[in-house]
């Protein structure tokens, strides 16, 4: 079998394709590396390295640690209840990115390289949208943009 041979010469690459890969939306990939070009294989790379930096970025704010204690608070605050009845703090999506360089006006408003796409949990009393670490910050004490409710008509 061909794929096993390049398997163990470790000439396969798998990946998950994500929106900077130029294998993007085609869902999981196994690709024997000696078989694409050179311009693809540092298109993933760079993919790759991008995606490293982007974490590491996250992991120093550490919003998502902050969060996660303020719901542990409120759990102990309201004992017995899960975190699901938590009206604050919970959400399905807290996917960071790199701020445009051109945006300024952000980048002016936060020492941070990154945002945050927020998809809150409770969409009712929590607006959903791109908000900066300080933004996050100002929800854990119930203030900011995220809980001052906008009509999304």
């Amino acid at each position: 079998m061909n794929c096993l041979k390049h398997l163990r010469k470790k000439d396969i690459a798998i990946c998950f394709a994500g929106k900077n890969n130029p294998f993007a939306n085609n869902g999981l990939c196994i690709i024997i590396v000696s078989k694409i070009p050179k311009q693809i294989t540092d298109q993933m790379y760079e993919a790759d390295e991008s995606y490293f930096n982007l974490c590491v970025e996250d992991e120093k704010t550490g919003i998502n640690d902050r969060l996660k204690k303020r719901v542990e608070k409120w759990q102990k605050e309201n004992e017995g209840k899960s975190s699901w009845d938590c009206p604050h703090w919970n959400y399905m999506a807290l996917n960071p990115r790199f701020i445009d360089p051109k945006d300024t006006k952000t980048l002016e408003n936060t020492k941070y390289p990154i945002m945050y796409w927020l998809s809150p949990e409770h969409q009712d009393i929590n607006n959903y949208g791109w908000y900066t670490v300080e933004q996050l910050d100002e929800w854990i004490d119930l203030k900011g943009p995220i809980v001052e409710k906008k009509d999304k008509k």
